[in-house]
């Protein structure tokens, strides 16, 4: 096992101007790492630490109000919460049996793959899908695949209703845009890559 190494790469002054904020890549120092860095801020002021916190934006990372982050965290949770109530709901266990039982009564691994296809839940070949699709129970499959992107087009096959699938998307993407605009950054660093250090520590 490789020790983990620490690199400063990317470093600006801090929003009160006493200290620095800094991006902090760690590694393994292995030829098995089971990925290749992680990254954390540093706020090196005392009376700016307890104000800003780090979120990352594309290849590099914004110096956020931490108020902010609780606001867009929390926003993000709520929309996640809707979805999974949602998805964990019995409206959507009857679709999704009445779904599997559609696939059941056909009489081919065939026949099930072409309505997999009309129900956009397959994008392999046949082939794929019959390895696949031998010993495996329809009901937990379809269980592996439940997701509102699919959720629509099933309600329509099953007789229920898209659009409260419709409704519940996007209740959930406006909280997750909400979140997105909370987030407005106080400055910018990066990009967090090892080429671009500018101080390594040990």
């Amino acid at each position: 096992m490789g020790s983990q190494e620490a690199m400063t790469v990317a470093r600006a002054a801090c929003p009160c101007g006493n200290g620095q904020v800094q991006i902090v890549v760690t590694y393994e120092e292995s030829d098995w790492g089971s990925r290749d860095h992680n990254w954390h801020g540093v706020v090196a002021c005392k009376r700016c630490s307890p104000l800003y916190a780090f979120v990352g934006a594309g290849r590099g990372a914004n110096v956020v109000r931490v108020e902010d982050k609780e606001l867009s965290d929390r926003l993000r949770n709520e929309a996640k919460a809707i979805r999974h109530r949602f998805l964990a709901s019995t409206e959507v266990e009857k679709v999704l049996e009445k779904v599997a039982a559609a696939f059941d009564v056909l009489p081919s691994i065939a026949s099930r793959y072409r309505l997999a296809v009309q129900l956009k839940l397959e994008t392999a070949t046949l082939a794929t899908f019959r390895r696949h699709a031998r010993n495996r129970d329809t009901r937990r499959w379809l269980a592996s695949l439940r997701h509102l992107k699919h959720l629509a087009t099933l309600f329509a096959f099953a007789g229920g209703d898209p659009a409260d699938v419709s409704a519940i998307e996007a209740e959930a993407d406006a909280l997750e845009a909400q979140a997105f605009d909370a987030l407005r950054p106080v400055m910018s660093l990066g990009p967090i890559s090892l080429f671009a250090s500018s101080e390594e520590s040990r």
